[in-house]
């Protein structure tokens, strides 16, 4: 028997999956899509709505990144360069909602976006793995000193 939540990603993935052939998918509208297949009336409350709509929204981004191993994608560029996501968001202001682009349809504008984004998720992600293995030794010192 499925969970609830298994049913969800399934009802998203099939949404995606009918879509997959586009360049560029918008997930708030694919969410929005999955919304009006569980709630066609709107009788959800607007609170639960945005929350089960901004959910939605992070599945399919999700989705989105896949690799294309994880998908069943493979292109002749990905035999060359593997490791590369079948789509990456396309270049955005940050309140705008990201759309994910082709991996094959990327702007030079959107391949810069996602190679700064990256490496500024690269040094945060080392700046926190710096911290915590100072904390850890800081850690360790105390113990030998009490020692």
């Amino acid at each position: 028997m499925m969970t609830d939540a298994q049913k969800l990603r399934e009802l998203l993935s099939g949404i995606y999956g009918g879509r997959s052939g586009e360049i560029r998918i918008s997930p708030a509208w694919l969410a929005t899509e999955a919304m009006a297949s569980l709630d066609p009336t709107h009788a959800t409350p607007a609170l639960i709505y945005r929350a089960a709509h901004m959910q939605f929204r992070q599945l399919v981004r999700s989705l989105c990144r896949q690799g294309f191993e994880e998908d069943g994608e493979c292109s002749e560029q990905h035999a060359v360069f593997p490791g590369l996501q079948a789509r990456y968001p396309a270049a955005h202001s940050q309140d705008a909602e990201p759309e994910y682009v082709q991996f094959e349809h990327l702007t030079d504008r959107d391949v810069e976006f996602n190679v700064n984004r990256l490496r500024s998720e690269g040094r945060a992600k080392q700046a926190h793995a710096d911290k915590l293995e100072a904390w850890d030794r800081d850690r360790v010192w105390k113990r030998t000193e009490a020692a």
